[in-house]
Parts: C-alpha cells; sequence; structure tokens
C-alpha cells in the first residue's frame, strides 16, 4: 500500500508541477497582454481628439429631395436670409434613415463658429418678425 501511495504522491506532485508551470505561463500573458491594451490605449488618448460641432447647425422641414446640389441651394438660400449675406457650407447632410412619409433632418457644418452664430442670431430674428 505504500508503494501506491508513493506512486500517488510522486503523480500528485507531477501534475501539481505542470500546473504550476502552466499557472506561470499564464500570468506572463496576462501582464504582456495587459501592458499591451494600457499603451495601446494611452495611444489612442493622445490621437484621438474630441468632435468639434461648434460650427453645426441643424435645420428641419426641407423636402427629401436626392440632388444634392438642389439641397445645398435650398440650405444656402435658407441661411443667406437668415444672415443677410452668403454663409459659406463646408458639408451637409440628411440624418437617419429615408422615409417617403416624413422629411430628414439636415445637419449643416459651416466654415466658423461665427458664422454659426450668425445664422442662430438671424434665424431667431427672422422667427420673431414672423410671429408678428
Amino acid at each position: 500500500m505504500s508503494d501506491v501511495n508513493k506512486r500517488l504522491d510522486e503523480h500528485l506532485t507531477a501534475v501539481g508541477d505542470r500546473l504550476e508551470h502552466q499557472l506561470k505561463m499564464f500570468r506572463a500573458e496576462y501582464i504582456k497582454t495587459a501592458d499591451l491594451i494600457s499603451s495601446t490605449s494611452s495611444t489612442r488618448s493622445n490621437v484621438v481628439s474630441p468632435i468639434d460641432r461648434s460650427r453645426n447647425i441643424i435645420i428641419n422641414g426641407v423636402d427629401e429631395n436626392h440632388d444634392s446640389d438642389l439641397r445645398r441651394d435650398v440650405i444656402s438660400r435658407v441661411l443667406s436670409k437668415a444672415v443677410g449675406h452668403e454663409i459659406r457650407i463646408e458639408d451637409a447632410f440628411r440624418l437617419g434613415k429615408f422615409s417617403a412619409h416624413r422629411k430628414r433632418t439636415i445637419l449643416v457644418k459651416l466654415s466658423s463658429a461665427w458664422d454659426r452664430r450668425l445664422v442662430l442670431i438671424g434665424a431667431h430674428k427672422l422667427s420673431s418678425v414672423m410671429c408678428l
């Protein structure tokens, strides 16, 4: 019986040694992966800059149209009427999925935050005059 205990003890020792070795390998991989993740996330945080929304305005109520030149012309006329002079548009696009039953909102990116302020002030004045 002592021979069986001795073999069992040797077997358990061997299994324990293998488990310990695998645990050391796992810890090393874990540390390597954690270091990689932390270095990648710190690199990303340095590279990614916040989104500048200071030049954006939203326009509602413009009819759906697949002609981007016509849409840009309508937007330009609306903004020019609000401000009193022509405003330079960097980009304009519809938000959301197309539906024949509704008019999608248009996100307009202007050339400067100052132009955005002028448009908002002019739109407020126009709406005040229309209410009278």
